[in-house]
């Protein structure tokens, strides 16, 4: 569709009277959806279809990934892949400038990124038809993968919430804290409401490992680059508040 309306070497290109692009259903709607086949889901259903599906009805830096691919330049490409196709989305810390080079590149829809993770990276076992390796593999790393979907749950709920004016998450630049030391400080959301008020959420399938004072520590090292002064509203989640 992008190319016979938008291509201007198409016939078609111009004649479109409207565009409507489809967005994957809210939080509410996937619940109401699994509810319909599944009236007694848990919350480890939830998670497996969100992050399997993202809720479309169908179904990384940027240096470090032309070095995988053995190319000089990827600009073209990934800016099509973000902008025209919306497959891609760019990272940045909160507070961070448009203009910034801190940056990495993450896949926005989360069916690729399942496929990406599972299938194509072991397409060598499903051509031997080895799939009770490929499902140990799976089960295995499932808890991590499907840990980094129920974050970005978090953050697709708080989005429609509309009581926000910037959700993201915080990372040190070059992995360095203000004492110059290395460490990884990195929240998992970050959010400015309204009202100026900031909240940080470390985000953990099981409520237990969630540490109080290391999310402390965090926000401590994060206020001395953004948010000085203010008071940070601080806590965990997990399934159970999906």
């Amino acid at each position: 569709m992008e190319k016979i309306f938008k291509d201007e070497e198409q016939p078609l290109f111009g004649r479109d009277d409207s565009t409507i692009k489809l967005n994957p259903f809210n939080t509410e709607t996937i619940k109401e959806i699994l509810s319909d086949y599944k009236p007694d889901y848990t919350s480890e259903d939830l998670l497996a279809l969100w992050t399997i599906t993202g809720g479309v009805a169908r179904y990384v830096t940027q240096s470090e990934i032309e070095g995988a691919l053995g190319m000089k330049s990827l600009g073209g490409q990934m800016k099509i892949l973000e902008d025209k196709y919306g497959i891609i989305k760019k990272k940045r810390p909160i507070g961070a400038k448009e203009g910034s080079q801190t940056v990495s590149y993450e896949i926005q829809d989360n069916f690729f990124r399942f496929w990406f993770r599972y299938i194509h990276r072991y397409s060598a076992l499903i051509e031997l038809q080895n799939m009770p390796a490929l499902e140990r593999i799976m089960t295995d790393d499932y808890s991590t993968f499907s840990g980094i979907a129920l974050e970005r749950w978090f953050r697709q709920k708080m989005m429609e919430s509309c009581r926000y004016k910037q959700i993201g998450g915080w990372w040190q630049p070059n992995g360095v804290n203000s004492k110059g030391n290395k460490d990884d400080f990195e929240i998992d959301i970050v959010a400015e409401t309204l009202d100026g008020n900031v909240e940080a959420y470390e985000v953990k399938r099981n409520p237990q490992k969630y540490s109080p004072a290391r999310l402390e520590e965090k926000v401590t090292e994060m206020k001395q680059r953004i948010f000085r002064g203010k008071e940070v509203i601080k806590g965990g989640l997990s399934m159970e508040d999906m």
